[in-house]
């Protein structure tokens, strides 16, 4: 399992260095699309945030636990894990 888990974790770092999006949602459904179809077995847990210069922030989450900002849990929509539809 673990040459299995480096290969859908590899496929999701070069789906990520290729996209040009700046949009978290965008983003992931990009990391999403390569991932699902490859015949392989695995999915990945993502949080993608994008911080703005005046502290706003942008989430999207694909299965992962939501963050916590000073000891609170912040409300996010869940989603599905990546690779798996």
């Amino acid at each position: 399992q673990g040459l299995e888990a480096a290969m859908v974790a590899s496929e999701a770092v070069g789906a990520f260095r290729s996209t040009t999006s700046v949009s978290p949602r965008e983003i992931l459904q990009t990391l999403n699309r390569a991932l699902c179809g490859q015949g392989r077995h695995g999915f990945v847990t993502c949080l993608c945030a994008r911080i703005e210069e005046d502290g706003r922030m942008t989430l999207a989450t694909a299965g992962h636990p939501a963050p916590y900002a000073d000891g609170v849990e912040c409300e996010v929509p869940g989603g599905l894990p990546l690779g798996l539809s």
